[in-house]
């Protein structure tokens, strides 16, 4: 996940030394989304951060890689969730960091926008996390991870414009 922020630092990098660019605002969905945050605090000179469905609370979310699928790691070296194969350097990089923690650090406006439905990303976490740190939190209801359905894809678009064109 940290060469993801890296690169994303770079391409950044590259845009501010455009005569063109303003301010930089960051949206980022599930494992991006913790990228994103990550990289939004690290930074400092991000103005708005939109997360959809983040994995943020990545210690709580990742922990059973540590625990339930060890066997996995020692007999495949890898995990097969389905729908990545998991390294066994993924999986120490990802538990070696607090991307909820240092996130509290950010002090730009944040929306979060959640299914209500999701069952990748513990929808009732997020909220209670958005909501202890003052975020602007957004509940679609109905959607799952993927906001699946088309209604479900439009509310999420609906809410991400809005945000970042009020003036704050």
């Amino acid at each position: 996940m940290l060469s993801e922020v890296q690169d994303a630092w770079e391409v950044l990098d590259f845009l501010r030394k455009k005569p063109w660019c303003g301010d930089i605002s960051l949206v980022g969905y599930s494992l991006g989304g913790a990228v994103a945050a990550l990289l939004a605090v690290r930074r400092g000179d991000i103005r708005k951060v939109c997360l959809w469905c983040p994995a943020l609370l990545n210690k709580k979310l990742f922990s059973s890689l540590q625990t339930e699928y060890e066997s996995d790691f020692q007999r495949d070296g890898y995990v097969d969730t389905g729908e990545v194969l998991v390294s066994p350097a993924f999986k120490d990089e990802i538990l070696s960091i607090d991307v909820a923690e240092e996130f509290k650090g950010f002090h730009g406006p944040v929306r979060i926008i959640h299914g209500s439905s999701d069952t990748t990303v513990p929808y009732e976490d997020v909220k209670r996390f958005a909501e202890e740190n003052g975020f602007d939190f957004q509940t679609v209801h109905g959607a799952d991870h993927r906001f699946s359905q088309f209604k479900n894809k439009e509310k999420l678009l609906k809410l991400t414009v809005d945000f970042f064109t009020q003036i704050q």
